[in-house]
């Protein structure tokens, strides 16, 4: 990320040679504002092992600490990925894109109709994706809302069943980032799920 620096502390604490922060430019804020605290403590706590500890098997200690608050983080991630994009000539979205593997929730599964043999087969999938993912059923409001809600919560994948699911075994999935839909199989489904694991992010880090 540009907008992640770090800054050298000149006035230290009292148990430290040397302390930096790690200091991200909110775009809210409009400034940078500390995420994280390092500090090198050097061997400072032999005081405390020799004052705690009668045993002679711990030797030079030497503590490099950190301190990181989840509640920074997640705000650093919201203001970092949550993005107002302009869609029509008057609409909006409110969308996070996040990496998939921090989406909370993999996808949402939508019956496009309130059909008693579309919904059967809605709940069929959902029940079987769960096991492996975590994922939502919704059938209410209308279809634009469902996905507006899921954009603005960060949700990859929405899938959607209709009348032809049921004669072809094909769904629609609308991916969260382009909106753009494609027809698959139901079994293809799991496919692009994998894509919600941590390993796939790895892999392109190393």
């Amino acid at each position: 990320m540009k907008n992640i620096k770090i800054k050298n502390n000149i006035k230290l604490a009292h148990y430290a040679n040397i302390s930096n922060d790690i200091i991200y430019k909110f775009k809210y804020l409009n400034k940078y504002e500390e995420i994280e605290g390092l500090h090198v403590r050097r061997n400072d706590l032999i005081n405390h092992k020799n004052n705690i500890f009668k045993y002679k098997f711990i030797k030079n200690i030497s503590i490099i600490e950190t301190s990181l608050g989840l509640d920074r983080f997640f705000l650093l991630l919201i203001d970092n990925f949550l993005f107002y994009e302009k869609i029509l000539l008057s609409k909006y979205r409110l969308v996070l894109k996040i990496p998939y593997f921090l989406s909370p929730i993999k996808c949402a599964i939508f019956p496009l109709y309130k059909n008693l043999n579309i919904i059967k087969l809605a709940k069929k999938i959902y029940l079987k994706i769960k096991l492996l993912y975590v994922c939502i059923y919704s059938d209410k409001h209308s279809i634009g809302k469902r996905y507006r809600k899921q954009d603005a919560i960060g949700t990859p994948f929405c899938i959607v069943i209709d009348n032809n699911s049921l004669k072809d075994n094909k769904i629609t999935i609308r991916f969260r980032d382009n909106m753009k839909q494609k027809r698959i199989y139901i079994k293809e489904i799991f496919k692009y799920l994998k894509q919600t694991k941590i390993i796939n992010f790895l892999k392109k880090i190393y």
